[in-house]
C-alpha cells in the first residue's frame, strides 16, 4: 500500500471518528465555521508524507497555492518584525501564534487534504475517559466549556483519543511544521 494511500485511510478514519464524536456529543464547538484554531495555531505539525498529499492538491488547486505563498511572504514580514522588537522570545513561540496560510476567506482552502493535527483538534482528547477538560485536545476557551460540562454529563466522556489517530502515521519519524513544508517548496519554486 502506497504512503498516500495510508495518509488517506488515516485521514478517512479521522473523519469517520469525527463525524460520531459531533454526533454523541452535539455541544462540541469545534465545528464548521469556527476558525479559532487557524488563525492562532496556525503552523500544525505535519508527517512529509501528508505534504506530499497536500502539494499535490495544490498543483491541481495553483490559485490557492499562489494565495498560500502572499500571506506566507506576509506573515514571515511581520513575524521578522516582531522577532525584532522582542515582541515574542522565540521563533517557535512566534509561529504558534501565527494564522495558518491556507485559511483563506475565514475557510481552510486545503480542508479536503488538512493535516492529520487539524483533523483530530477539537474532537479528541490526551488521555482515554477525560475527567477533566484539560484532557481534550482543543483550544483554551472550548477546554474551559468542557470543564463547566463535564461534571453535568451522566456517563464519562469517551472522546476518541488523540494518540490513536495518529498511529497509522506514527512510523514515519517526527512531523514538521506545515509553514516549514510550505517554505520548502515555496524555495524550491524559485529554482
Amino acid at each position: 500500500m502506497s504512503d498516500q494511500n495510508i495518509v488517506q485511510q488515516a485521514w478517512q478514519a479521522a473523519s469517520d471518528k469525527q463525524t460520531q464524536a459531533q454526533a454523541d456529543y452535539p455541544e462540541l464547538g469545534c465545528l464548521s465555521g469556527c476558525n479559532d484554531c487557524c488563525k492562532h495555531h496556525g503552523s500544525p505539525m505535519t508527517y512529509a508524507q501528508e505534504w506530499d498529499c497536500i502539494a499535490d492538491w495544490l498543483a491541481q488547486h495553483p490559485q490557492v497555492y499562489q494565495q498560500a505563498r502572499i500571506q506566507y511572504t506576509q506573515l514571515k514580514q511581520t513575524l521578522q518584525v516582531r522577532l525584532a522588537k522582542s515582541e515574542v522570545p522565540t521563533i517557535s513561540g512566534a509561529l504558534f501564534e501565527a494564522p495558518c496560510p491556507f485559511l483563506q476567506d475565514e475557510r481552510c482552502a486545503v480542508y479536503p487534504v488538512r493535516p492529520m493535527t487539524c483533523r483530530a483538534f477539537g474532537n479528541t482528547t490526551l488521555a482515554p475517559h477525560p475527567s477533566s477538560g484539560e484532557q481534550i485536545y482543543t483550544c483554551n476557551p472550548e477546554k474551559d466549556r468542557w470543564e463547566q460540562l463535564l461534571p453535568m454529563l451522566q456517563e464519562p466522556c469517551v472522546l476518541p483519543e488523540r494518540t490513536d489517530l495518529f498511529a497509522p502515521l506514527a512510523n514515519w519519524g517526527q512531523p514538521r511544521s506545515l509553514l516549514s513544508w510550505l517554505e520548502r517548496a515555496m524555495h524550491a519554486d524559485t529554482r
